[in-house]
This record gives structure tokens, C-alpha cells and sequence, in this order.
């Protein structure tokens, strides 16, 4: 019986405070996701969280999740 692919993971650095806490979420995770998973780590509820994305431009985000999705894909018909 063969297992199925694990699905692509990526690993978000999250500054709290002085600390730097890597956090591995699935490639397709959304922010509620990941502000749940923060929740313990952090002892913030989701609600107070505020997540705010480092890139040169707006459009970094999208462009890691085109990317994901990519990888994804190729990954899929491989």
C-alpha cells in the first residue's frame, strides 16, 4: 500500500518580543491557521495578534504563494 505525499511545508520565522520562533506550517496554511498555532507559543489569543509579512514590496506575499503553488503542482504530475 503506498502512502501519500506529504504535503510541502514551509518554516516562518516569527519575531515575538526578543524572540525568534520558527514555526512549520503546511505550504496552504492561512493566517487564522497560523495564528492558532502562535497562540500557544506566544500566550496571545489570535484576536490580539497582528502578523505583518517582511518584503521589499506588497506583493512578496503573493508572489510566495504563486511560487508555492508551483512547487505544488510540479510535485503533483512528478
Amino acid at each position: 500500500m503506498e502512502s501519500s505525499p506529504t504535503p510541502p511545508t514551509i518554516t516562518i520565522q516569527v519575531k515575538f518580543g526578543v524572540r525568534t520562533i520558527p514555526v512549520e506550517v503546511p505550504a496552504c496554511a492561512t493566517t487564522t491557521e497560523l495564528k492558532r498555532l502562535l497562540q500557544p507559543l506566544t500566550n496571545v489569543l489570535p484576536r490580539g495578534q497582528r502578523l505583518i509579512c517582511k518584503g521589499t514590496d506588497s506583493q512578496t506575499l503573493d508572489l510566495l504563494t504563486a511560487n508555492l503553488l508551483l512547487i505544488i503542482d510540479s510535485l503533483s504530475f512528478s
